[in-house]
C-alpha cells in the first residue's frame, strides 16, 4: 500500500477534508481522526503520517476547544499509535487488517483516554471502582467510536483505492476531443 508521490497530495487532500468533517456536526465520537491516522500510517512516509493527522487535531481543536493537558495528551497519544497501527498495516495490507487495525485503534482510544479521564478529570474517584465505571459510563461513546472509526476507515481507503478510476474518468470527460471547444455560434 505504498503510495506513489503523485498521489502523496490525494491522500494529503483526503486527511484535509476528512479533518474539516470534524467541524461539522456528528454523533459523540464519531470523528475520521483514527482514519486519518491509520490512512497516514499506511501510506504516507515519516514523519508526514504523525503530522498531518496532529495537525489537522490542532486546527480543529482551535475551535472546538482543548481538554485538560493530560487528557489532550492521552487523545493525541492515541492517534499517535494509530498511525503505527497503519504502519503495521501497511506492511501486508488486507480487508481483514484494515478492520482490525480500525477495530484496534478504537479500543485503543477508548482504554487510554477512559483511563486518562479517570485519572486527571476528578470525575471519578481514583480507585479501581472508580476506573470501572469511567469504563461503564463510556459505553455509549466507545459504540459510536466503533462504527464511525471502521466507516471512515473504510471510505477513506476506498477512496484512495479508487482514486485512480476517478482521476481517469475525469480526463476522460474533461479531455474528451471537443469537450471544452467552442461552438461556431459562441463568441
Amino acid at each position: 500500500m505504498n503510495v506513489p508521490f503523485r498521489n502523496s497530495l490525494l491522500v494529503v487532500g483526503l486527511i484535509a477534508a476528512a479533518a474539516l468533517s470534524r467541524l461539522l456536526p456528528h454523533p459523540a465520537n464519531v470523528s475520521p481522526v483514527a482514519a486519518l491516522a491509520l490512512l497516514g500510517g499506511a501510506t504516507l512516509p515519516l514523519p508526514w503520517s504523525v503530522a498531518l493527522p496532529a495537525a489537522a487535531m490542532l486546527l480543529s481543536d482551535i475551535f472546538l476547544g482543548f481538554d485538560s493537558i493530560p487528557v489532550t495528551l492521552s487523545v493525541y497519544g492515541s492517534f499517535f499509535a494509530t498511525v503505527a497501527l497503519g504502519r503495521w498495516l501497511k506492511a501486508r495490507p488486507s480487508p481483514v487488517r484494515l478492520i482490525a487495525a480500525s477495530l484496534g485503534s478504537s479500543v485503543l482510544f477508548y482504554l487510554v483516554t477512559n483511563a486518562a479521564v479517570w485519572q486527571f478529570s476528578g470525575l471519578y474517584p481514583r480507585t479501581p471502582d472508580g476506573l470501572v465505571l469511567s469504563y461503564l459510563f463510556a459505553l455509549p461513546f466507545f459504540r459510536h467510536s466503533l462504527l464511525g472509526d471502521l466507516a471512515y476507515t473504510v471510505g477513506l481507503f476506498l477512496a484512495l483505492e479508487t482514486s485512480p478510476q476517478w482521476v481517469r474518468a475525469v480526463r476522460r470527460v474533461a479531455f474528451a476531443p471537443g469537450a471544452f471547444r467552442r461552438s461556431a455560434s459562441t463568441p
